[in-house]
């Protein structure tokens, strides 16, 4: 076995300064964590799908049913707040409102006690998104029935286009 030589190398997400030996196929940034393939020629400027997380493969969010946003719901048969008795309401994430108060964060006098005063949905904190999915509507899975449609099933995408929505 010969001498393994070091490849230098700028990490195409976060631009650190690498050593990386030429003799693996991929290897991964020690600053990000970004896969990184390595070949004959050098470095290519590709990196891992944060999409499907290298799989290729994705399923359907199960928290949002696919459609990325924000599926929280309440509803109180009533309560008490500060003695007062306040009516049964039902709530949901209204692009990332509480549509209890309408994003105002009041019942009434009162803090909302949906929201807990904060207008903002209290599952995905204002964002509207879903969280199990971060708004994509897919969740990464090796074995999904769905080629992800960020890398078109290669796993890698190019270093430019890395960033998760």
């Amino acid at each position: 076995m010969g001498d393994v030589k070091l490849i230098a190398a700028i990490c195409p997400r976060c631009g650190a300064n690498l050593n990386i030996p030429d003799d693996l196929d991929k290897a991964h940034c020690m600053y990000c964590g970004t896969q990184i393939l390595v070949h004959d020629i050098g470095i290519e400027r590709k990196v891992e799908c944060k999409v499907c997380d290298g799989y290729g493969k994705v399923d359907i969010c199960k928290a949002c049913g696919g459609t990325g946003q924000c599926t929280w719901s309440s509803r109180s048969p009533g309560v008490l707040i500060n003695g007062i008795p306040i009516t049964s309401y039902r709530s949901h994430c209204d692009e990332g409102t509480c549509s209890a108060c309408h994003g105002t964060g009041r019942h009434i006098l009162l803090p909302c006690p949906a929201c807990e005063g904060s207008g903002k949905c209290p599952r995905c904190l204002g964002t509207g998104k879903c969280l199990a999915c971060r708004g994509i509507g897919t969740t990464p899975n090796q074995n999904g029935d769905e080629q992800c449609r960020a890398c078109n099933g290669t796993g890698t995408v190019d270093s430019d286009s890395t960033k998760r929505p």
